[in-house]
Order: C-alpha cells, then sequence, then structure tokens
C-alpha cells in the first residue's frame, strides 16, 4: 500500500463489508459505508472527473460540509489522479494556490431532487476510475492550516506522506467519533486509509444534527462509540452539565487538543472517561506529542504528553540556546513528518533554523521527566514592569473562576495606547457573572491562595460574550474576537497579534 489509491483497494478487496463510515445526526443513522462502497463510489466520481476533462494533478478544492457527499468526493478526487484542497462552504478561507492560480470549473452538489439529480444517485451511471499512473511521490491533498493568524496556509502532502503520517498514530480496533472536518489534517480519514477502522461522524448536510456538546454526547452514547475526538470546550461545558448527576454511558478514552489543556478538565477523568488523551499536533507537523491521564490528579495546566519516538524537539530562548529543564522557550522540531515548505513556499530561513529544526512559533517547557508543557503562541507577549508577560498567564487565573467556561486573552493596541491585555471570556451557562466581579476575581486572586505570584499582570479590559467565533477547525479565530471587541470598544484600530 504505497499509495492513499492503493490503499483503498485493498480494503476493498480484502473487508469489502466492513463498516468504516457510520454518518449520524441527533435522531439517528443516516447511512454507513463500507470500503467496498467508498471505493466503487469514490471511483465513479474520479471517472465524471477525468470526463469533465480533469487530469492529473489538477487541483480540485471541495466546499462541502462532513457528509457522505464530502467523503465520496475528497477521495474521487485523490483516485482521478488530482489535488484535493479544503474551500468549505461557510468559513473564511483566504489561500493562494500558484498551481492553480485561477478558477475553471464549478461543481454543484445536491442532495434533493430538483433541478440536479442527487449527486450520490446520478453517480450510478459511471464506470470506476482510478488512475493508474498514481505514484507515492505524487501530491495528494493540500492541507489548510487553521487560519487563528487571519489566513490559511497551503501544506502540501503526497500520498507516501499521509499514509507515513497515518501509520505514525496509534490506532486499533476501535469505533472512533470525531467531528474535525475532513479536509483538514486532523479530521482527514487517516483512520479508513491506514487501518481500516470505523469513524462515527455527523451528516451536515442533513438539519438535523446535534450542535450541543449534550447532543453530541446522545450520538456518542447512543452509538456506543469507545474512543472520540472532542475540543476542550466540549469537555468543560459536559463536565459542567453533570455536575449534579453522572451521565449514563462513560466512554473509554477521549482525544483532546488544538485549545489550552488546563486542569479544569480533570474531573472528566472518571466523569465522562476512563482515560483522556491530551495531545500537542500541527498542520505542519503532524503529532508531536501525546499523555494518557488516568486519574484527575495527573492533569496539569498545559500538559501534553512526551515527544514521540520519531520527533526530536528542544526548547530555545530568544537567541536559539537550549534553556534548562523547566524553563519556558520556542518549541522547535525535527521529525519525519515535519512539511517541506508551504505553498507557495517562504524562504526556508523563516521556518526552519540553520541546523534544520522547525520553528514552531509556539513556547513551550520540558520538565525532568521529559513531559512537555504548551502555553500557546510565542507572540501572545508584551512588556509589564521588568517582566515579558505572556497571555496564558492571566488566562491560567481567571480561569479558576468558578463562573467561567472558557477564557482567552488577547494583545491589543487600541488608538494611541500601549499593548495592553484585554480578556475575552465565556461564563458558565446560568452565571451572573459581570465584568466587574471578574475584575475583583482576577485582583483579589493575587492576594490569596489562587496565585503565590508576587507581580500582577494588568488587565486593561474585560468583555463576556456568549461563545467565541472559531474557525473551522474548532480554534479560536483570534482576528474575528479582535473585531468583535473593538466594536464593543466602538472604535477603529489596529490590534496587535
Amino acid at each position: 500500500m504505497d499509495t492513499i489509491v492503493a490503499s483503498m483497494r485493498q480494503w476493498a478487496d480484502t473487508k469489502p463489508e466492513a463498516v468504516v463510515f457510520t454518518f449520524v445526526n441527533k435522531h439517528g443513522v443516516t447511512s454507513e459505508y463500507t470500503p467496498r462502497a467508498v471505493y466503487e463510489q469514490a471511483g465513479r466520481f474520479a471517472s465524471r472527473l477525468r470526463r469533465y476533462g480533469f487530469t492529473k494533478g489538477d487541483v480540485i478544492a471541495n466546499g462541502l460540509p462532513n457528509s457522505p457527499e464530502r467523503l465520496v468526493t475528497d477521495m474521487g478526487i485523490i483516485m482521478a489522479g488530482c489535488v484535493m484542497v479544503n474551500a468549505q462552504v461557510g468559513v473564511s478561507l483566504y489561500w493562494h494556490c500558484p498551481i492553480a492560480p485561477s478558477l475553471t470549473k464549478l461543481l454543484l452538489c445536491s442532495r434533493v431532487e430538483g433541478y440536479l439529480t442527487p449527486l450520490l444517485q446520478d453517480l450510478g451511471q459511471d464506470e470506476i476510475f482510478s488512475d493508474a499512473e498514481t505514484s507515492p511521490s505524487d501530491l495528494a491533498v493540500l492541507f489548510t492550516t487553521s487560519g487563528t493568524s487571519g489566513f490559511s496556509k497551503l501544506v502540501p502532502r503526497t500520498h507516501e506522506q499521509i499514509l507515513q503520517a497515518g501509520r505514525s498514530f496509534e490506532g486499533g480496533n476501535v469505533k472512533y467519533y470525531s467531528d474535525r472536518p475532513f479536509g483538514w489534517m486532523g479530521g482527514f480519514p487517516f483512520d479508513y486509509i491506514v487501518r481500516c477502522s470505523h469513524r462515527v461522524l455527523q451528516d451536515k448536510l442533513t438539519d438535523d444534527f446535534a450542535e450541543t456538546s449534550t447532543d453530541i454526547w446522545d450520538v456518542i452514547s447512543r452509538e456506543q462509540c469507545t474512543g472520540a475526538a472532542m475540543l476542550p470546550i466540549a469537555i468543560l461545558d459536559l463536565i459542567h452539565t453533570y455536575t449534579t448527576s453522572k451521565p449514563s454511558y462513560k466512554i473509554p478514552f477521549i482525544v483532546t487538543g488544538g485549545q489550552p489543556i488546563t486542569r479544569n478538565l480533570s474531573p472528566a477523568v472518571g466523569l465522562l472517561t476512563d482515560a483522556l488523551v491530551v495531545t500537542y499536533s500541527s498542520t505542519e507537523c503532524a503529532m508531536v506529542s501525546v499523555g494518557v491521564v488516568t486519574s484527575a490528579d495527573q492533569m496539569k495546566d498545559n500538559f501534553v504528553g512526551k515527544p514521540g519516538k520519531d520527533v526530536s524537539l528542544t526548547i530555545v530562548d530568544d537567541s536559539n540556546n537550549p534553556v534548562a529543564t523547566n524553563e519556558q522557550g520556542l518549541i522547535l522540531l525535527k521529525s519525519p513528518f515535519i512539511l517541506t515548505n508551504y505553498l507557495p513556499a517562504v524562504a526556508s530561513s523563516s521556518i526552519f533554523t540553520p541546523d534544520g529544526y522547525f520553528i514552531t512559533g509556539d513556547r513551550g517547557m520540558l520538565d525532568e521527566s521529559g513531559n512537555l508543557f504548551c502555553f500557546g503562541r510565542a507572540g501572545d507577549v508584551i512588556s509589564q514592569g521588568p517582566l515579558l508577560v505572556y497571555t496564558s498567564w492571566p488566562e491560567k487565573v481567571l480561569s479558576k473562576c468558578p463562573d467561567v467556561a472558557d477564557v482567552v486573552v488577547l494583545v491589543m493596541s487600541v488608538t494611541d495606547n500601549a499593548a495592553g491585555f484585554y480578556a475575552c471570556v465565556v461564563p458558565k451557562p446560568g452565571s451572573t457573572v459581570t465584568k466587574e466581579s471578574l475584575m475583583d476575581f482576577y485582583t483579589s486572586s493575587f492576594m490569596t491562595s489562587i496565585t503565590s505570584e508576587k507581580f500582577k499582570p494588568e488587565l486593561t479590559d474585560i468583555f463576556l460574550f456568549e461563545r467565541f467565533p472559531q474557525t473551522f477547525t474548532g480554534k479560536v479565530n483570534k482576528p474575528r474576537l479582535k473585531d468583535l471587541v473593538l466594536q464593543q470598544l466602538c472604535v477603529n484600530s489596529t490590534a496587535i497579534a
């Protein structure tokens, strides 16, 4: 199995009737797919693409949400020898692709009878096509980064690289719930391609997909999933929901990451799951570190486990000198899964050190046991008094308030003022907390046992939100959040990233 297409063909031949995808909404199962069904329908879509004039190496942007149609079209694009890039409808993605400089064709997809014949129904008339010339070194996917910087960068991956990354993930005979988007590295169907394992996900072309954390948990319980991928904010919401009554189902493990990891997640162990698997990964690096938490007292703020066996990781200061154990610095990485460059390419010196380490842009720390702690982006810092203060410090203090469900501290410069910290808070459901009471909590925290720090980072202001804007990968969309803060301030100014 040296290409994605060869792997798909093998599973279709050796495990034709195994269920590999169960699409659901909050009422039940909408459809199930076997390796044979995926291969045949994707092959028919590949045939149609060739008939439309697409050839090997053409880039095709897919704007469908997670659904059977998205699965079939993504895999069909790859079977046709073309390159898939995400362009999910309803998401602000800005990227430039030099190998696809202009739009040449637009393919419309429908599920209901009307002007268009439903796509999956219409494919039954096409022959199965698979590009026989596809090689391991051919591009298969242009993954998009999460866009937290305001635009998405393109990370090209070949068939060989995707298979290699998929084999680096630990897997097994599990029924795994994951709603991460297909077009993102964290949601791409590695589990099917590499292991032919079973994934449960929502059919987002229906009107009745589960949106709230409790609805999603009901889906996981109903389908008796043995594993799930969930963002920290969703886990925290479930912890709050089940404060007074235990859920009827406990899942063997939950994988989480993509947002700051805090000790507030610790009640999930024993309540929602037997094990919380914390991770640190990125589109550029694939999986970097994994940690398994099986008891609440193991959970620590910012803990993301130990680096993988193929990962070489070092923490350096601003002069690129290694720091001591338990000291924070910039995370640098080497691994077989690091990108070669972005598309379009950027200067190598801007993403790699002279000795070949990838510059992640994240701050981290290694303890004496080799555990990695990730504190966020290196640019989230300002100078206050004698210190450089990172946003993770005030975030950690505010997160301890019992009324806070989620908190993000932004570095912004408004009008002619110097850069300051602006805290954005999502209160827990039913909370009557105000920005004034939160500021009182924050100030008093530095005079109590909550923190032993003598220096108090100054907060310029606090803003309350029902929810934070998100990128298509579920991360907080900080550029959009800054715009919302500026709207509340009724000013038009440039925020410091």
